[in-house]
């Protein structure tokens, strides 16, 4: 009897668990090194990228390594159409939190599989910087990277020139984590409570 109440608890925590795992789950696309430099032209910079599986974007982001920068930025996604999927804006007049070195605003978009572009709007200011030339690149299994992009433009428009090899990061996004994400935290919480539970 008491052994079957304990198994009811752990099933318990772990269903809650994977109902309140929040949505934000770290960026879906992560770099290392390259230089933080700021922008000589008032452009949009980006990325292009592939959907394998479909997904939900919960945040739109632009990076931000100490989160001093005082301007906000206007990022979207757009479809292999030529169509803008979601926009918002990232930055702190915004309202956006500043997690992980990102700017980060909640949104809700459904990506079906297939090509997209993401870009954000920066402009020729010193105190506005992107990061050019990562040689480090890890995506999300669920995306695939395909290469960087801008577009020298007086507003945000969809980047489509490429340049200077991997850089133009500073647009971001984040998804609602995997089923298989969410059920291993889930089953993490419910065997710390069992163990919890058995020490008692």
């Amino acid at each position: 009897m008491k052994r079957q109440r304990i198994v009811k608890i752990a099933l318990l925590t772990t269903m809650l668990a994977m109902t309140l795992v929040p949505c934000y789950a770290g960026e879906i696309l992560n770099f290392t090194g390259g230089s933080y430099v700021p922008s000589v032209n008032n452009q949009t910079i980006g990325w292009s990228f592939t959907v394998n599986t479909a997904l939900q974007v919960t945040d739109l982001s632009w990076y931000d390594k100490t989160g001093n920068n005082p301007i906000d930025h206007t990022v979207a996604i757009w479809g292999s159409n030529g169509n803008i999927v979601v926009t918002g804006c990232a930055g702190p007049g915004c309202g956006s939190s500043w997690i992980g070195g990102f700017w980060v605003t909640t949104v809700s978009a459904a990506l079906a599989p297939g090509n997209y572009v993401i870009g954000g709007y920066i402009f020729a200011n010193v105190n506005d910087n992107f990061v050019l030339g990562s040689p480090t690149i890890t995506t999300d299994p669920r995306i695939t990277y395909g290469e960087s992009l801008f577009n020298v433009s007086a507003s945000l428009t969809e980047p489509n020139s490429h340049c200077c090899g991997d850089g133009f990061f500073g647009p971001d996004f984040s998804t609602v984590p995997e089923p298989t994400s969410m059920t291993l935290v889930g089953l993490g919480i419910g065997i710390a409570g069992l163990r919890k539970r058995f020490r008692r």
